[in-house]
């Protein structure tokens, strides 16, 4: 149930018309049709991403938190394509999203960076996820693939346990579209909202923590994997590993947004689209 629609959202903006048609694709797509409160937030949700220039960057988003599973598995920027695979145990509430039992469930995307992606490229991209579960797993990788165990074309970003050498309940931990290396930002309190890895250039990696940059790293590039991103697990050449038994209201892939960019996508899903159904954290 829609609770509120937030004041940022709560207006068509100069994209509106556009939107209209890229929101009404998205509803058609859907075999539960929503009500027509959520038929509207999708669309001003879709309008805000257009006017803040984020939607044009956007590879894939997958909205998990939805009316219906079905629908939470539906990429909004295409949604005839990279639809959502649940594998093994894995679990959808709706108006929350899907959640994994940290032993065989995930979401294979489909989506392959070195394939599909058209604006997620080399030196220029960025990728993440927004938890609803705040856990302290041993060895998580809640999002991302690799080429080969010998950490070959490495790309993930995973939420870790309490490390002694940061002093915090939790880290996050990036490795990008690289052999080996990593950024670390340490979290002061838990492991909830917007987490996403980006890549500036070629010696320049981000994290960013519910819109803030809270971390960076200088690991070169090698180049793209040719395996599809999973979601609640890595993919390893096929093989998914790290289950995280984390619930996911969202996630996508995209070109590397700035920083004014990166707070608004934020502040799009966590004030708008995610508060009003009642999944904001």
């Amino acid at each position: 149930m829609i609770t509120r629609l937030n004041g940022s959202l709560g207006r068509l903006g100069k994209s509106a018309g556009v939107a209209v048609d890229d929101a009404a694709a998205i509803i058609a797509a859907m075999d539960v049709t929503p009500d027509a409160a959520r038929q509207t937030l999708i669309t001003q949700t879709v309008t805000a991403l257009k006017d803040a220039g984020i939607w044009e960057q956007l590879d894939a988003l997958w909205v998990m938190a939805a009316h219906h599973e079905q629908a939470g598995r539906l990429n909004w920027k295409s949604p005839a394509t990279f639809t959502l695979s649940a594998q093994g145990v894995i679990a959808f509430t709706a108006d929350q999203g899907w959640q994994g039992n940290g032993a065989s469930g995930y979401m294979n995307t489909g989506w392959i960076p070195s394939t599909n992606g058209a604006n997620y490229e080399l030196n220029n991209a960025s990728f993440g996820f927004y938890s609803r579960t705040d856990i302290s797993a041993p060895a998580p990788r809640d999002m991302g693939c690799r080429q080969s165990a010998a950490l070959d074309r490495l790309t993930h970003l995973a939420i870790n346990s309490e490390e002694s050498g940061f002093g915090v309940r939790h880290s996050a931990h990036l490795h990008m579209n690289a052999t080996i290396g990593r950024a670390v930002a340490g979290l002061p309190t838990n492991s909830l909202g917007l987490f996403v890895a980006r890549r500036t250039a070629s010696n320049a990696l981000q994290i960013y923590i519910n819109g803030i940059q809270r971390a960076t790293g200088s690991t070169a590039s090698s180049s793209l994997p040719s395996f599809p991103f999973f979601i609640a697990a890595r993919n390893t050449a096929g093989t998914p590993d790290g289950f995280v038994a984390r619930q996911y209201a969202l996630a996508f892939a995209a070109a590397a947004m700035s920083e004014a960019e990166q707070l608004a996508f934020y502040n799009i899903f966590q004030d708008g689209y995610l508060s009003a159904i009642g999944a904001a954290v």
